[in-house]
């Protein structure tokens, strides 16, 4: 009994310092997905779970078998539970189950079918009840079941092996296979029987759910609640006597088997170990058995009850569960801590020390540390929160040794369990340590820059830097000692401290003009080898010989072409940086001397904004928050070599619903699809078989033959070619996973036959028609040819007879037309010696005869005539009304008179007067009409020049008037006006000057010109009039000017003068009209709006300097009513949960509160002074 509670004891000291030895980023979250037997399309419960050679997971269900792609699930309907997976090297799965032995093979179309093997099984030997496990050896195949193993070879029943109880599972160990009997023990499988391994009996009353390769030469076994052992592997592959030499193993996982129930166990691939429990979900263990992690509610694995793990190819684990399927992806670099349910509130900061991650958030101050009572709790850690009231943390910073918190409501240095109140500055944001005299510490925060000395021990506030009255987020520190702080309103100053005086620095501010962009908000980083301002338009480096900041070539503007935003970073090292970007993880390495090499190493598996960057570099693990949560990216497994992947082939249908190939078999894909035209819409579905963040996959694909580029990026896995062209075409497909690695290229050929009319049978047939309508075609005409003639020799007999009529009727008009040309000689004679055109047309207007006088006046004979003008008088002539006039002389059957312009050969026109005479015959139509053209040009010329002279004479008339009119309305206004008028020559020589002359200067003008001259330059007032009277003749434009004028008996006044030139026809001055008009009184009332105006300015100067002395007593009133009355601080000493709000109605309060504190007793006064508060305050 002493012995035992001493082995007890000494295996809980060795699971505490295990325990303490674990890395916290083990216990991070990682992605689980949960598939529902709604989602699969089987029953709730899967038993087996294996991934095929094709890439395909398979997973044995009480609905039969489940197929998945990572896209689509398809069920293979069995009606029986299957429990037992066999992936044999040929594409054929073997499977069994309740009642149920067979296997999966592809049929002709690539789709996989079951085919049972239960007929070649005598009758009397089927009661076997379930096959829980299959394996294969030396050519056989072997079915584990509860009442026999069942050996086949070649698909055919050899042999079975009864128990002498029952059989349980079996597992195969290199060319070994075992098998626990219960009642019995752990025994080896052979070709005819069973035999106990020496030492095998342990299992007799241990249900056996594991036994695998493990560790250094190691078997480990799992039992149900027994916990694990462990034996030497080579004993145990004894060919004659196979021996077993059990142990325990040393793990805290026994007591999560004892509690939980194993069910069943795998190696990973990092040599891990991985347990299946039926009330507890899945832990895994490190090969020391050490606990890192375990998978329930608490991370995200919705059902516990777990029966089967497998590993696939990509280092994903899934999870055969009591309802539903799991996968976690174990093997992405990226695990989580969730925001809310474990971390309340935003992340702003966090620190690794002392084995706990302190983790600041806006809601408060939490530690997370290992939770020592994990097998209980069933949780890896615990969460601890430091602050009782509500406070954000906003950045946590070791400053020597020491926890520094920058809070909402303070500064205060953080201890194992509590928070140490250091000054109640409100919403600092961060500290930092000045490098140049550590005994200094500027604090941050919405109203400026603080500055905290280290004094006996403790930090102590000094004061408010003076000059810095924003909000400020960002600090960094040259080598010169200056400070510098982020952006304001688009400038970075730049504080220069003299001696010790921190609080008085000197400031240079830093903007555009100095290099930086032009951006609102940039902050400050000292990280870099030089002082960097860094923004939403990049980097910039500050240059100590220049004074000038310029753009960081460091880290790259495009990344795949798209332009990379930068959001957040973190220094792993020196030389390491890693970048937060909107397009993923940038790694960037910087090689002195040569350029920076950048790489994206996490593309698209982040999401939302980073606030905080934090680097592990004991563990390679880097920290970020995001919206969602805390974050914790391995690098170490991040830099592991990925597995290739394949994109495969899934289904091709052509037509509506005609499947052509349904599978991921390359040797049926080796070859060609052909398809009919009548089925030419093909639909090709494919997929990616990379389940870690499968939802991410990508696809890329072109049709060869039809395309002319490989599609975009997209997720669908589908793609429809509606109605192809006859011919020959090759698909291509590929994928790429949330790296950005790309799969190779799948392929197939794809032969779209011609329609039936285009066939070689068709063209046959076409052939033959051909042949067949050419003889029909032959015969008939043929005897339309006989026909014809026939009806030919009819019609020369009828029509000879019709010639011999026709020479008589002709014979008869000779006569008639010898008497007609004798008439038509008389007219010849006459149409040929007029100077007159004569034309002779139709009754639609062709021409049909011109005379010589014709030729003669328009250059044109018949011939060039109708060539090159027209046919016709219709077109001929340029009267737009020729038409009007030609029909009226048709219609009316009269002669027709009009005048129009006519274009001669040579171009040149003359105006003809036109005769159009209709010509009758017997009956009285319109046969013939006769146009007479006669030069009437001259004529023309006359008329056009009489009527100018008339319109002119008309002209001058009007003008003559209107001056007269002018001249009246003139000497009107220069009599009634009482301004001056004057009208002088181009060299201001008076010529005429009105009465009012006398009425404004008391003077006629003969006096005027004895007194002072007859020209305006020698009477003018004005000192500039030469200049004035040079501008308004240079320019003849009307000028203005004033002047002081004197009337003739001494009286001084205003006047002002205006000079309009007058110009004759060629645009020259030929006279000046001055006109002066009396101003005097306008300038007096100028002159009083000058002196009012000077009198209100003084009296706003004398107002502003009352109401700035009122403004100065009023806010000295409010300085003392502040330092007599407490303030509330003094009241939270009282009153710890307390506050006061005063709210003055302008500066100064009529109201006040007063509070005192005498031992144990407290007085507060509110008192309410009556009127209505300080006048003016």
């Amino acid at each position: 009994m002493l012995l035992r509670q001493s082995l007890i004891f000494c295996l809980l000291v060795l699971s505490a310092g295990m325990l303490h030895a674990q890395h916290f980023h083990d216990y991070v979250h990682k992605n689980v997905t949960y598939y529902s037997s709604g989602e699969t399309g089987g029953f709730s419960q899967s038993w087996v779970v294996t991934q095929g050679y094709n890439g395909l997971m398979y997973f044995g269900n009480g609905a039969g078998i489940l197929e998945y792609d990572g896209s689509t699930w398809r069920t293979i309907s069995l009606n029986s539970s299957v429990r037992a997976f066999y992936r044999s090297g040929n594409g054929v799965i073997y499977a069994g189950g309740d009642e149920l032995i067979g296997y999966l093979k592809p049929d002709p179309a690539g789709k996989m079918e079951y085919f049972s093997l239960l007929d070649s099984i005598p009758e009397g030997l089927r009661d076997f009840v379930a096959v829980l496990s299959v394996f294969r050896k030396e050519g056989l195949m072997y079915f584990i079941a509860f009442k026999g193993i069942y050996i086949f070879k070649d698909d055919r029943f050899v042999k079975a092996i009864r128990p002498v109880t029952d059989f349980r599972y079996g597992f195969q160990i290199r060319n070994k296979i075992f098998v626990r009997q219960t009642g019995k023990g752990l025994m080896e499988v052979r070709s005819d029987s069973v035999i106990l391994v020496k030492g095998g009996g342990f299992f007799a009353d241990k249900p056996l759910y594991m036994m695998t390769p493990f560790g250094n030469n190691r078997v480990i076994f799992g039992t149900s609640t027994e916990g694990l052992f462990t034996a030497p592997l080579q004993p145990l592959l004894e060919e004659k006597n196979p021996v077993a030499e059990i142990r325990e193993f040393q793990s805290p996982a026994n007591r999560f088997i004892a509690k939980n129930s194993l069910y069943h166990g795998i190696v990973l691939e990092n040599n891990d170990l991985a347990i299946a429990t039926t009330l507890g979900g899945v832990m895994i263990t490190d090969s020391t058995g050490r606990v890192k992690n375990i998978y329930n509610k608490n991370t995200g694995l919705k059902i516990v009850n777990t029966s089967w793990l497998h590993q696939d190819y990509y280092g994903n684990l899934w999870v055969a569960l009591q309802n539903g399927l799991a996968k976690i992806e174990i093997s992405d670099p990226l695990g989580y801590f969730p925001g809310e349910t474990v971390i309340p509130g935003l992340i702003n900061t966090c620190l690794l020390k002392n084995n706990r991650f302190y983790v600041g958030t806006m809601e408060g101050l939490y530690a997370m540390e290992e939770n020592p009572t994990y097998i209980s709790d069933e949780k890896m850690y615990r969460v601890l929160r430091l602050n009782d009231d509500y406070n954000s943390v906003m950045q946590l910073k070791l400053v020597n040794n020491e926890i520094i918190a920058s809070t909402r409501f303070g500064l205060y240095a953080v201890g194992e369990k509590m928070m140490k109140r250091i000054s109640d500055a409100e919403f600092g944001f961060l500290v930092y340590l000045y490098k140049k005299d550590p005994r200094v510490m500027f604090s941050t925060n919405s109203n400026g820059l603080v500055v905290y000395e280290r004094k006996n021990g403790s930090w102590k506030l000094t004061g408010q830097v003076q000059g810095i009255t924003y909000e400020v987020r960002s600090v960094a520190e040259t080598k010169d000692g200056d400070i510098w702080l982020n952006s304001f309103q688009g400038k970075i100053p730049r504080l220069h401290f003299n001696g010790t005086n921190y609080l008085l620095p000197e400031i240079r501010w830093y903007d555009k003009e100095d290099g930086l962009p032009d951006v609102m908000k940039m902050n400050v980083e000292q990280d870099f080898d030089s002082l960097t301002a860094s923004g939403m338009k990049g980097y910039y480096s500050y240059n100590g010989k220049t004074g000038r900041f310029s753009r960081d070539t460091l880290f790259p503007d495009y990344i795949n072409g798209d332009t990379v935003r930068y959001n957040n970073y973190c220094f792993y090292n020196k030389n390491l940086i890693y970048l937060y970007t909107d397009q993923g993880f940038l790694k960037t390495e910087f090689r002195p001397g040569r350029k920076s090499v950048s790489k994206l190493i996490y593309p698209r598996g982040i999401e939302g904004q980073s606030f905080v960057m934090y680097p592990d570099t004991t563990n390679h693990i880097l920290w970020y928050s995001s919206d969602n949560g805390l974050y914790a990216l391995n690098l170490n497994e991040l830099d592991s070599e990925k597995i290739l992947f394949p994109t495969v082939i899934r289904q091709i249908t052509a037509g509506k619903d005609s499947v052509i190939f349904f599978g991921v078999c390359s040797d049926t894909l080796s070859g060609t699809f052909n398809i009919p035209f009548d089925k030419n819409s093909v639909t090709i579905q494919y997929s990616c078989l990379y389940y870690e963040k499968s939802q991410q996959n990508e696809y890329r694909y072109m049709l060869s033959g039809l395309d002319t580029a490989w599609s975009a990026w997209t997720t669908e896995s589908k793609v429809h070619y509606p109605f192809l062209p006859e011919g020959t075409y090759v698909f291509m497909v590929k994928s790429r996973n949330h790296y950005n690695q790309e799969s190779e290229v799948s392929s197939f050929t794809l032969v779209i036959s011609p329609p039936w009319f285009r066939t070689w049978w068709a063209y046959i047939i076409y052939l033959a028609g051909l042949v067949v309508v050419t003889m029909l075609f032959i015969r008939w005409y043929s005897r339309r040819l006989k026909k014809a003639n026939i009806r030919l020799e009819n019609t020369v007999r009828q029509r000879t007879s019709e010639i011999e009529n026709q020479k008589n009727e002709i014979e008869l008009k000779n006569i008639q037309l010898q008497i007609i040309n004798k008439e038509l000689e008389k007219l010849s004679i006459v149409a040929s010696e007029t100077d007159n055109a004569i034309m002779i047309m139709d009754a639609s207007g062709k021409f049909e005869w011109i005379n010589d006088g014709f030729i003669r006046l328009n250059q044109y004979n018949l011939e060039t005539l109708i060539k090159e003008r027209a046919d016709n008088i219709l077109d001929y002539s340029k009267s737009s009304d020729v038409g009007d006039y030609f029909r009226q002389c048709v219609n009316d059957k009269k002669t027709v008179i009009y005048e129009a312009e006519v274009a001669r050969r040579d171009g040149s026109v003359f105006w003809a007067q036109t005769t159009l005479t209709p010509v009758l015959n017997a009956e009285g139509r319109v046969t013939k009409v006769v146009a007479i053209d006669s030069d009437i040009t001259r004529l023309k010329e006359v008329e056009r020049e009489v009527l100018k002279q008339k319109a002119e004479l008309e002209k001058t008339r009007d003008q003559l008037e209107k001056t007269n009119s002018d001249l009246e309305k003139m000497s009107i206004v220069a009599r009634e006006t009482d301004n001056v008028v004057m009208i002088m020559d181009k060299d201001g020589h008076y010529e005429w000057i009105n009465e009012s002359l006398k009425k404004m200067y008391g003077i006629t003008p003969e006096e005027l010109y004895a007194w002072k001259g007859r020209s305006l330059l020698s009477t003018s007032y004005t000192g500039e009039i030469h200049a004035v009277w040079k501008k308004c003749i240079t320019e003849k434009k009307s000028v203005t000017y004033q002047a002081l004028a004197q009337k003739y008996k001494g009286e001084k006044f205003w006047t002002q003068t205006t000079l309009t030139p007058i110009l004759d026809a060629e645009g020259n001055v030929t006279k000046v009209i001055g006109i002066d008009t009396d101003i005097n009184k306008i300038k007096q009332a100028e002159e009083k709006i000058m002196s009012q105006s000077k009198e209100l300015a003084r009296s706003l100067r004398e107002l502003q300097l009352k109401t700035k002395m009122i403004s100065q007593s009023i806010e000295y009133a409010e300085k003392i009513q502040k330092a007599i009355l407490h303030n509330e601080s003094h009241l939270q000493e009282i009153f710890p949960r307390s506050f006061v709000m005063l709210m003055p109605r302008d500066v100064v309060s009529g109201d006040f509160c007063w509070f005192f504190r005498h031992g144990n007793q407290s007085v507060i006064v509110a008192a309410d002074c009556t009127g209505h508060g300080v006048p003016g305050a």
